[in-house]
């Protein structure tokens, strides 16, 4: 993980520019269908949807987070698998670290030149300087009061920005809470399964490795390489995918949410060596007795 230094942020002029939503969803032939909103959607809308029953994810394909900027950049439409020799390392660097990569791959005459897989992943929302922060604000559809008729709010209590060069990857997880998930550049493939069935998936893949001793909800980064790694990226982006299993591809201000438990693994779309960035929210519903 890269902690963002607040002096050294240099976003290029190409992150801050807009463009409206668009989403698609492929399903599997017996999972029940996400919840599309299609048009302009108001915060009682999504919070009645979103604390109905049955759970399922919320693809908003309209204008209907607030108004913070993100790119209009599109990508192939078919994401990459990487190498199987991938080595994981953490280490700390200023964001300017991330800025120099860019503009090194800009000058590369060949994508085969170009250095990938260098990923910030769930750096700090409040790390960013204060002036960007107001860039990606928390949407209307997490702050807005509670309602007469809907009596819900959502406490936030974390927030992160995903930025790397393509390829970047995540394995299959889940999350204890509720997750807001808004692509601001380039495009993301996400394969999701609810939380029983991507349980047992999970439990599968694990004894199939033969070496699972650890919590399905505690996971660390031997997930991220080795063995485990090329065993998620045989079965959650193989080509036999299990059954039930959701994808959803987010292109710049594109957004989904899915429920506490969901399961979930991302991948980036695009050219190896690209910009990729994303930011999310989780939170807890809170009902409120009028």
């Amino acid at each position: 993980m890269i902690r963002l230094p607040t002096r050294l942020w240099a976003p290029s002029p190409s992150l801050l520019a807009k463009r409206n939503f668009s989403a698609t969803a492929k399903l599997a032939a017996d999972h029940p269908a996400v919840n599309e909103i299609n048009g302009p959607v108001d915060v009682d809308t999504f919070r009645r949807i979103a604390t109905a029953g049955p759970e399922r994810p919320i693809v908003l394909r309209s204008r209907a987070v607030a108004d913070f900027r993100s790119s209009d950049q599109d990508a192939t439409p078919a994401p990459s698998q990487g190498s199987h020799d991938t080595q994981f390392i953490r280490f700390d660097a200023p964001l300017a670290f991330l800025c120099a990569a860019l503009e090194f791959n800009r000058q590369q005459s060949s994508p085969a030149g170009r250095l990938s897989q260098l990923y910030i992943a769930q750096a700090l929302l409040s790390d960013l300087p204060h002036e960007l922060q107001g860039d990606v604000p928390t949407p209307l559809l997490l702050t807005a009061p509670p309602t007469q008729d809907l009596p819900y709010s959502a406490d936030v209590y974390g927030s992160s920005v995903w930025i790397g060069l393509e390829s970047t990857y995540t394995p299959f997880h889940r999350d204890p809470n509720p997750n807001l998930f808004c692509q601001l550049y380039g495009s993301k493939v996400i394969r999701l399964m609810p939380p029983r069935s991507g349980e047992r998936f999970f439990r599968k893949v694990m004894t199939g490795l033969g070496e699972f001793r650890g919590s399905a909800a505690i996971r660390g980064e031997e997930m991220m390489q080795g063995a485990e790694r090329q065993a998620w990226l045989d079965a959650v982006w193989g080509s036999d995918p299990p059954a039930g299993m959701l994808e959803v591809v987010l292109h710049p201000r594109d957004v989904l949410f899915f429920h506490k438990g969901w399961w979930h693994s991302v991948k980036s779309m695009g050219e190896s060596g690209d910009l990729n960035a994303s930011v999310n929210w989780w939170f807890r519903w809170r009902k409120h007795n009028h």
